[in-house]
């Protein structure tokens, strides 16, 4: 009882709702579908055509081409469409007799769905003795079930769940489907037309309880996917939002940091401004076209998903089966189980890094507009193959944005070295003013190998981390028949004369690098050396 009451209520809603075009406000008349999938009267389209010249979706203001013959060759909305009959009907049988339409005598007390005729009690079952109507649905006029001023039941007058017959053999109720040609077919097809059909013919019910399963488990996907695409207008808006202020901000700092300038560099802090606000709308124009993207690819989704919950609930199995194609190709290449990627992302923000170096009056002095640096772009510049013991070790780091310009990140960056024992040493980042820096640790008291990682922000730059040896400084000979070197190369000693006695460094010494000689003999020249 609540369920046909409810049934009744939802018709009424469509009625007022459903079946209304958005252009004209009243019912449709002739419905066509557009490729986004909303409905309009033809004549309404026409109109349309004739005022803006186009065929822009007055709803998703989607633009569709023309078809040649104008709105009429528009697809039409059969189901839509057969709505609106279905009322009209149930509109007309309100104000039609409740007699019995057999013997015209006695008052109607259940309905023939194949005859669309109210019967009496004896009609009725006589109705049912007769071999040819016997195995008719007849259905009962129950005034519990939501009748009417006019006295109809809105939930059997509408009577969309009721058989249609074949429009081929029009004595025969539709009551199979092909699934070999997509086609609702009676009887008489599956012996004339689809007799050579590679695939089986499935009982109408049948095939419209699986599709049915189908559609739902697509409306669920369709649902999933439609709150994707709210999530990802969320996250679009909020780094849509966070670019804006960030921009503000950035923009605040430059114009305070150009102030500080003297008047002959201020040509020099508008070309940065400039530089920075096409940047910003460069990057807002990209978010907005997302946003577009995903409005557009949800307004087809958030199509599909009424018209299929519209015909789950009112449609039956031949509207069903009959909107099987159109269903298919309306989802077709929706990405149901896809979320957009915000690009650029929320933390990816312009920074003008304010230069404290104004010696000359060049760009790289003056600071960076584009001041995030990129641990995929930057990279080490100089590396030390080994340092001594007791040395410092030095790298340097070029810090490159993601758009491949030069930046001052000195603040972004972090650099830590790992001695042979396993301690971890923090190094001294010094920024060089040409978006070149210079990571130092403090004096290596031991030897091995060491591990040298720099990061910017927690991710680790190009080549990072490297492995750089700390030895002693040793010695080989070159042109040395009178050089001696000790069994672990530290010490080399002349044997004769210095004739023949050269020898260098297996290493270049680093500047600033401590090395001890010792003079062991003294030999006194008398005289000026020849």
């Amino acid at each position: 009882m609540a369920a046909v009451q409810e049934d009744a209520a939802f018709l009424k809603e469509i009625g007022e709702n459903f079946l209304l075009c958005g252009i004209c406000s009243d019912q449709y008349k002739n419905a066509k579908s557009l490729p986004c999938q909303h409905s309009f009267c033809q004549v309404c389209l026409d109109k349309l055509l004739k005022k803006s010249g186009g065929l822009n979706c007055p709803i998703c203001r989607r633009s569709h081409e023309i078809p040649p013959g104008g709105a009429a060759d528009l697809p039409n909305n059969f189901f839509v469409n057969e709505l609106v009959e279905q009322f009209k009907k149930r509109d007309e049988k309100a104000l039609l007799s409740k007699r019995c339409g057999t013997c015209d005598d006695g008052e109607g007390e259940v309905e023939c769905l194949e005859c669309d005729t109210r019967l009496c009690d004896e009609c009725s079952r006589q109705h049912q003795r007769d071999p040819l109507t016997r195995t008719h649905i007849l259905t009962s006029i129950d005034t519990e079930m939501g009748v009417d001023e006019q006295g109809g039941s809105e939930a059997d007058s509408v009577g969309m769940k009721a058989h249609a017959n074949c429009p081929k053999h029009p004595t025969k109720p539709l009551s199979f489907f092909c699934d070999t040609r997509d086609e609702t077919v009676c009887v008489a097809c599956t012996a004339d037309d689809h007799r050579n059909c590679s695939r089986r013919h499935r009982r109408l019910d049948d095939a419209a309880k699986d599709y049915a399963a189908e559609l739902t488990a697509l409306a669920r996907k369709l649902e999933a996917m439609n709150r994707n695409m709210e999530e990802s207008k969320q996250e679009v808006q909020t780094v849509m939002d966070s670019l804006d202020r960030r921009f503000q901000e950035e923009k605040t700092k430059l114009d305070s940091h150009v102030e500080e300038i003297i008047n002959s560099i201020r040509d020099t802090g508008r070309r940065f401004a400039r530089q920075m606000k096409s940047e910003y709308e460069f990057r807002m124009t990209n978010l907005q076209v997302q946003m577009k993207e995903i409005e557009q690819r949800g307004s087809g989704a958030i199509g599909a998903l009424e018209h299929i919950r519209s015909i789950l609930q009112c449609g039956g199995a031949v509207q069903l089966m009959n909107a099987k194609k159109r269903i298919e190709s309306q989802v077709e290449g929706i990405p149901v189980d896809s979320k957009s990627k915000v690009e650029p992302a929320e933390l990816d923000h312009m920074i003008f890094q304010a230069s404290d170096h104004l010696t000359e009056l060049r760009d790289d002095y003056f600071g960076s507009v584009l001041g995030v640096a990129s641990a995929e772009h930057s990279k080490f510049v100089k590396i030390p193959d080994a340092v001594g013991k007791n040395q410092v070790v030095s790298v340097t780091v070029a810090t490159v944005s993601r758009e491949g310009s030069t930046v001052y990140a000195s603040a972004q960056v972090s650099g830590s070295l790992i001695t042979s024992d396993g301690s971890v040493v923090q190094m001294d980042v010094t920024n060089s003013c040409d978006g070149i820096l210079t990571l130092e640790s403090p004096c290596m008291e031991l030897q091995g190998d060491c591990q040298v990682s720099v990061w910017i922000g927690d991710e680790h730059i190009q080549g990072s981390p490297t492995t750089i040896k700390v030895v002693p400084l040793k010695f080989h000979a070159c042109h040395g028949a009178n050089v001696v070197l000790s069994s672990d190369s530290r010490i080399a000693e002349r044997v004769q004369s210095y004739a023949k006695a050269i020898c260098f460094t297996d290493r270049p010494i680093h500047v600033n690098e401590k090395i001890s000689l010792e003079f062991r003999e003294v030999e006194k020249v008398l005289g000026p050396v020849a």
